[in-house]
């Protein structure tokens, strides 16, 4: 991000300060009731969620809030976060930035060395064998070097055991830290497929288990996963998260510098501090704001906490966890975009514990609109159930969806034919989530209905706003 993200705007007094001027959740705007549009209340009526619910819209000319409520209470963002994360990212780093990963030689030996890159995929690490294969004559062992950044087990232990988006962190990820599994008639495979190169995995290790949910720990080689055998009946496949990201990495790319005619080396562990020795091949990744667009795009949590840790690094931020480096960044946006009152947990928003204004948020939207109207994804708005009078081409709609059990979150930049507008929806349940049975997680008694519910808000309130303040 440049100083373009910088420019003074509108804070959250001010912003609360407008909303004092307008009858919060009033039906339509004084003037434009013949639009026909629904009100405020009719949509958090229908819903049920008025209490579960913040928002806030703004005129993105003037700064001046147009509707609002309950914007001044915390909510948890879920992935909406990220659009903090991808604005810490690039101011810290620059667009430009890339992390590199290495393979060096080391006394007959090789080193993988990570940097901590979020997109390391099986086919980079496929080219990388090659280019080392025809570099080196052979090698006894491969090590790995996964120091570049923390070693987290996992981006936060509320969520599922098999949850593929919760995965570790480390300074080696490979395929975002998941391996497939996959079976068929009794018999299953892990494996680490790319586009044009395919490993099989040895770490982590599946093993059927009679128990009713999946288990995680450690074995005489390595990580192992316990599945249920029910999961495992018929044929199908998942990703399974990956807790060892160095020795998944480890082993998936000796087996393809095998496949590229050396050796296979056996694999080492980690390399002894202050191994060194001469570069046999790089692999960079895609610049900093290609990593930051896909990142919003495609809601990767691995994605987001890498590239939060690397800025939180870059600035001289001791952050050996991610509430700490998620504490830097926080810090970063109260001086950088006048958030004033948040507390941020991780990078990704994979969390409940994370709270943010839509006040606040609303005021970040407003200073960084230049920046994040080129690396929002564009959505299309929906039309309510059954009408036809409403033409969602007359709007474009820029946003980041967040999505957790019994959290939906929307925010973005609404534009018309006559204005811009900024908003932010909350809606949030916490003692419904804290209701959730430990062995219900991966699916909730009453979650996709109260989800449906929240998106069905967010799409009438578009709506409304479309008709309201769309010129």
């Amino acid at each position: 991000m440049s100083a373009a993200a910088r420019p003074a705007g509108p804070s959250r007094r001010d912003i609360l300060a407008g909303l004092a001027a307008i009858a919060l959740g009033a039906g339509a705007a004084p003037g434009r009731a013949a639009t026909g549009a629904e009100s405020t209340e009719t949509i958090l009526a229908r819903s049920g969620l008025a209490r579960e619910t913040g928002f806030v819209v703004v005129d993105l000319a003037t700064g001046a809030p147009l509707e609002a409520h309950r914007a001044d209470r915390g909510f948890p963002p879920a992935s909406v976060v990220k659009i903090l994360t991808a604005l810490y990212t690039l101011d810290t780093l620059g667009s430009g930035y890339r992390f590199r990963t290495r393979v060096i030689g080391a006394g007959g030996d090789l080193v993988l060395m990570g940097d901590g890159a979020p997109g390391l995929d099986t086919d980079a690490l496929g080219d990388l064998a090659r280019e080392v294969a025809r570099r080196a004559s052979g090698a006894r062992r491969l090590f790995t070097a996964s120091g570049a950044l923390p070693a987290i087990e996992m981006i936060d232990r509320d969520q599922p055991p098999l949850a593929a988006y919760n995965p570790a962190i480390s300074g080696l990820n490979l395929n975002y830290n998941r391996a497939f599994l996959s079976w068929s008639r009794g018999r299953m495979s892990v494996s680490a497929p790319g586009e044009r190169f395919e490993a099989p995995v040895a770490v982590p290790r599946v093993v059927p288990t009679d128990r009713a949910r999946p288990g995680h720990g450690d074995g005489p080689e390595g990580e192992v996963w316990r599945i249920p055998r029910a999961k495992l009946a018929g044929r199908g496949g998942l990703w399974l998260p990956v807790r060892e990201p160095a020795a998944y990495a480890g082993g998936v790319f000796s087996t393809l510098l095998g496949g590229a005619g050396l050796g296979p080396p056996a694999p080492a562990g980690a390399a002894p501090a202050g191994t060194s020795g001469p570069a046999l091949a790089e692999h960079l990744s895609d610049p900093a704001v290609d990593l930051v667009r896909s990142m919003l795009f495609h809601s990767t949590n691995l994605t987001a906490e890498t590239l939060g840790l690397r800025a939180s690094q870059a600035r001289g931020a001791a952050a050996p966890d991610l509430a700490r480096s998620a504490g830097a960044m926080e810090n970063w946006a109260r001086g950088t975009l006048g958030l004033e009152k948040a507390v941020i947990l991780n990078h990704s928003g994979l969390t409940e514990a994370t709270r943010i204004a839509p006040a606040d948020l609303a005021g970040v939207l407003i200073r960084a609109q230049g920046p994040l109207s080129d690396l929002l994804r564009e959505r299309k708005l929906a039309g309510a159930p059954g009408e036809a009078g409403f033409d969602p081409g007359r709007a474009r709609l820029l946003c980041k969806t967040g999505t957790l059990d019994f959290v939906s979150a929307l925010a973005g930049y609404l534009t018309t034919a006559g204005r811009r507008l900024a908003f932010v929806i909350f809606a949030a349940d916490p003692a419904a989530r804290a209701r959730i049975p430990a062995d219900q997680r991966d699916n909730p008694p009453g979650a996709k209905p109260w989800a449906k519910r929240a998106r069905g808000q967010e799409q009438a309130l578009l709506r409304r706003w479309v008709e309201v303040y769309g010129g």
